[in-house]
């Protein structure tokens, strides 16, 4: 039958139970379970709580110490380190699991926004083409398609903020809203519940949108803080409860 482990009574066929195995561990440093400095259980004591072999646990700890949160030294076992000394095989791991978005990754993911997009917007404004500009088009013309479904017009929010980052003529941007797709997108299906949201969100997207084909960077960059701070205040408040 191979390896399993045991979680909620389900069984998790063999080729998953490594990875299995390495997103509990890595959940559990990142909610504090193990602080820096601690060490975690020997890969004998995990393969017995997982009912597993400890080729699989090996297999998680050495993807552990692949981010750089863990040092795993012969005959001293897996010791943790700060989550801020991880990678981007951490930050890959941590985006890929809305489970492990804590309040305090999302503010910081907020944060993230904040700094980097109003930049996008005012360099797109200044290297975009002519070409390129009827993307944006396009894209409004389906967010005012779908104002009142905010099933579909979340997607075609992603979609214009990704054509800012693309269009920012800035590799590392256009990579950075990648890999934060699922969790930005998991995030604004709540966000565009709110029924007065889409059409603010829709009229600020219109209002860049001509800001960038009059070549006015000051003003893209001023109306995309003026969006994500809205965008930051309404989702903050759902989340809170308010």
């Amino acid at each position: 039958m191979g390896d399993v482990v045991r979680l909620n009574e389900k069984k998790i066929v063999k080729e998953r139970v490594s990875e299995k195995i390495y997103k509990i561990l890595l959940k559990d440093i990142l909610n504090g379970k193990f602080l820096s400095g601690d060490k975690l259980p020997p890969e004998r004591v995990l393969a017995e709580q997982f009912e597993v072999h400890r080729n699989s646990v090996r297999e998680a700890l050495k993807k552990l110490e692949m981010t750089g949160i863990i040092s795993i030294k012969h005959g001293d076992g897996a010791t943790v380190k700060n989550v801020d000394d991880g990678n981007v095989l951490l930050l890959e791991s941590i985006l890929s699991d809305k489970d492990n978005i804590t309040p305090k990754i999302l503010h910081d993911l907020l944060l993230l926004r904040m700094m980097i997009e109003p930049v996008a917007a005012r360099e797109t404004a200044i290297n975009v083409s002519e070409r390129e500009f009827s993307d944006f088009l396009q894209v409004l013309n389906h967010e005012k398609k779908y104002l009142n479904i905010p099933n579909e017009f979340y997607k075609y929010d992603f979609m214009f903020h990704s054509l800012i980052m693309k269009f920012s003529n800035n590799l590392i941007l256009q990579l950075v809203i990648n890999s934060v797709k699922d969790i930005y997108t998991s995030y604004t299906k709540i966000f565009f519940s709110l029924p007065e949201v889409t059409e603010y969100v829709y009229k600020i997207h219109c209002d860049i949108v001509e800001a960038i084909k009059n070549r006015d960077e000051i003003l893209a960059e001023n109306l995309m803080k003026i969006l994500l701070e809205h965008g930051e205040e309404k989702l903050l408040k759902m989340l809170n409860g308010g």
